[in-house]
């Protein structure tokens, strides 16, 4: 019975230890839910200034649309690097990522 006792508690640990981590991974998803709704702005319609002629308020909302459409492929972006970064984070000490960061900024960059 010693042993099957054993195994039990053990079975049992690393069940307590896969609910911590789930928990903590609802937690960040749950942080980063509330970090986007709180990071919406309201649109201020251009119509509210009155000196504006109407070729430029269609001029700034289309520039505004675009604006809005590259910071979006740039959150996108930046999600799938740090999903890319956990996982590399998972399996290898700090200075092999430190060198990734580093490599994929460089390559970014040119």
């Amino acid at each position: 019975m010693g042993k099957n006792k054993a195994r039990e508690k053990k079975e049992f640990r690393k069940a307590e230890r896969a609910a911590a981590a789930s928990s903590k991974d609802i937690q960040r998803d749950q942080n980063i839910l509330k970090r986007k709704a709180s990071s919406q702005r309201e649109l201020v319609s251009f119509n509210a200034i009155h000196y504006l002629e109407q070729s430029d308020i269609e001029n700034l909302d289309a520039i505004r649309r675009s604006l809005i459409e590259k910071i979006r492929t740039v959150e996108r972006v930046n999600e799938h690097f740090q999903r890319d970064l956990r996982s590399v984070n998972s399996g290898l000490n700090s200075n092999r990522i430190k060198y990734a960061l580093v490599v994929r900024i460089r390559n970014r960059s040119d």
